[in-house]
């Protein structure tokens, strides 16, 4: 599937809208003007990442694509959200769809691996949900010598990439120290 440079500027445009959304809402915002067109010469590789996710679970881009287009299109409350936080930031809905549907087509399926995801919000709430698996603490699990490797990582993207990486690699459906997962 080619994108058109339209589409990697509205891309663009919502990574800047995120970046301004979380922000203290003492923070000044300023306009960052980008120019027209695809910034890049030519359309960059599928990240290995998505790739292997998306053949951990028997998708397909496509499909997955599908996915988050048929969601857009059903949910009336997800829309409105859409549009109420373009309106806030002065934006077309298209730049905040396009991001949204090239997140979960080419990242994280829209249903798929959500608690991944909410574990990696929840870190950055700092509050007393805590997170456990027949006892057994996020953080206690995440301290286990299998997750060495991901320690010295000081980017939450980075250290929660390799965390999952190992889970799939080392959990997900095995037997590990005498446990199913």
């Amino acid at each position: 599937m080619q994108f058109t440079g339209n589409f990697m500027f509205r891309l663009l445009a919502f990574v800047i809208f995120l970046c301004f959304a979380v922000q203290p809402a003492s923070a000044e915002l300023s306009t960052v003007m980008m120019p027209p067109g695809n910034q890049n010469s030519q359309q960059p590789d599928i990240p290995y990442g998505a790739v292997s996710r998306t053949r951990s679970t028997n998708g397909s881009f496509q499909g997955k694509y599908e996915k988050i287009r048929d969601l857009i299109a059903s949910d009336r409350k997800l829309r409105r959200k859409i549009n109420q936080a373009a309106s806030k930031f002065g934006i077309a809905p298209i730049h905040i769809v396009g991001a949204l549907v090239g997140e979960h087509t080419y990242n994280v399926d829209a249903l798929d691996f959500l608690q991944t995801y909410f574990v990696k919000a929840a870190s950055y709430l700092k509050s007393s949900i805590v997170f456990r698996y027949d006892g057994e603490r996020i953080s206690e699990f995440v301290a286990r010598p299998e997750f060495a490797a991901c320690a010295d990582l000081q980017d939450s993207y980075r250290l929660w990439s390799c965390r999952e990486r190992i889970w799939r690699e080392q959990f997900a459906g095995k037997t590990t120290g005498g446990k199913s997962w």
